[in-house]
Formats: C-alpha cells, structure tokens, sequence
C-alpha cells in the first residue's frame, strides 16, 4: 500500500521517539481510511436510503452519514493535539497537503 500524502506528512513533522504522539497519529490514518470509506458507501447508496420492513417502506438518512459525523469530531479532536515541527516560513513545499478524494483513495483497501 502506497502513503498518503497526508501519512507521509504527518510522519515527516512529528517526532519519531513520541510513542504517544506516534499513536496518535496511526489512530488518525484509521480513523482517516474509515472516513473515506463512509464516504464511498455514501455515494455508492445516497444520503438517504429505502428502509422496507414488511409491507412498509419509509426513507430515513444513510446511517454512513452519521458514523462519518461522529468519525469526523474524532479526527478534529486528534489534529487540534498534534504537536507537528511545522516551518515558521510560508515555505509552500513545507506546508500541509491539500489531498483530494482521489489522492486518498488509492490508499483504500
């Protein structure tokens, strides 16, 4: 499996001897990959589905929708601890990466 640009910087602007922050950052490329795999189920069936039970049918939100929110609050919780040696120039190569779909998703299993 190929790093995501995300990973690469992540393990690039943390201190490797953290053992702490190292799992934190394993715990936020989960938590990321689930993220993104919310994502796809969410696509793949719409923000909201047909639920039938017996002759009933009725239409309710995508449970992906809500698991994705609540991923989401986790994965704001972990940044928001980050101790990362970010540059203290605008050095644009130095930066964070801005990912797209499609940049992660070849990182999917």
């Amino acid at each position: 499996m190929t790093k995501s640009k995300v990973e690469k910087f992540l393990q690039e602007n943390s201190d490797p001897e953290d053992f702490i922050q190292q799992e934190k950052i394993k715990r936020y490329l989960n938590l990321r990959r689930l993220f993104d795999k919310l994502d796809t189920a969410i696509r793949e069936h719409g923000a909201v589905v047909t639920v039938e039970n017996g002759k009933q049918s009725y239409i309710k939100i995508n449970p992906a929708v809500t698991e994705k929110e609540k991923i989401n609050v986790q994965l704001l919780a972990l940044e928001r601890d980050f101790k990362l040696f970010l540059p203290k120039d605008n050095d644009p190569s130095k930066l964070p990466p801005k990912t797209t779909v499609e940049d992660e998703e070849e990182t999917l299993v």
